[in-house]
């Protein structure tokens, strides 16, 4: 975490100098206005919005872990089904956000599902085809060990299985990490009701540069937290087989 927050001030320091060299705040206002608009912003309404954005990356967590990890476990399993749905995940991952907007817009309107649909899908076939990969380096030999000696139930699906798959999921779950904060801001700042993206997009329409660049240094401190949060939690709960 440390060499993050050293590289996110030596960004600070770079985009003070050129702040100093540009001398048009208009265009890029230097960090202790922004800062100073900040502390102007910091209110309910900026806990509230920041409460919904999170909210909104955990659940697109949750999602494309759970049903990535289990979709991909069963077409890894079956070929047959690989076959059929590998066309499907191939198109949607293919899909740029902004031609699942007008379907998202008519299906849910402007509020929270919006955006949540929109990023899961963006990270939802990637996890597939991760976890499909996994389970084809299942070794054989040992799951023939497992039958031999009759390892059944929970320990063999911990011990063997999720074993198995432990750095393909880890896998997954850097990426989502990293990249779902991003993706919900850009899908609140297009269809969402609430949160980080909608009050973005809320400044730039009243043409606040300050506070575009105020909350957009938020979001950034935010996904930082939130990642490294994310890979520690992981690496805590799965200390026995998921390597650091």
């Amino acid at each position: 975490m440390k060499r993050p927050l050293l590289g996110l001030l030596g960004a600070i320091a770079l985009w003070g100098i050129a702040a100093f060299f540009v001398d048009t705040p208009i265009i890029l206002p230097g960090p202790a206005e922004t800062l100073a608009r900040l502390a102007i912003m910091a209110d309910a309404a900026l806990f509230s919005s920041v409460v919904s954005s999170m909210g909104k990356v955990l659940a697109v967590l949750c999602i494309v872990v759970c049903l990535g990890v289990g979709l991909g476990m069963a077409l890894g399993l079956s070929p047959a089904l690989h076959e059929a749905f590998r066309p499907l995940l191939l198109a949607a991952q293919a899909m740029p956000v902004i031609s699942w907007l007008a379907l998202v817009v008519f299906a849910f309107g402007i509020g929270w599902r919006g955006p949540v649909f929109i990023a899961s899908l963006a990270f939802l076939p990637s996890a597939v085809f991760t976890t499909v990969a996994g389970v084809r380096h299942f070794e054989r030999d040992l799951v023939e060990m497992a039958d031999l000696y009759g390892v059944r139930g929970v320990r063999r699906w911990r011990d063997l299985y999720l074993g198995s798959l432990a750095p393909f999921m880890k896998a997954v779950v850097d990426t989502v990490s990293g990249g779902a904060w991003k993706a919900v801001l850009v899908a609140e700042y297009l269809c969402g009701g609430d949160g980080l993206g909608v009050r973005i997009a809320w400044a730039r329409q009243m043409a606040d540069v300050e506070g575009v660049y105020a909350l957009s240094l938020v979001a950034v401190l935010l996904g930082l937290l939130g990642e490294w949060g994310v890979r520690t939690a992981i690496r805590g709960a799965g200390r026995r087989w998921i390597p650091s």
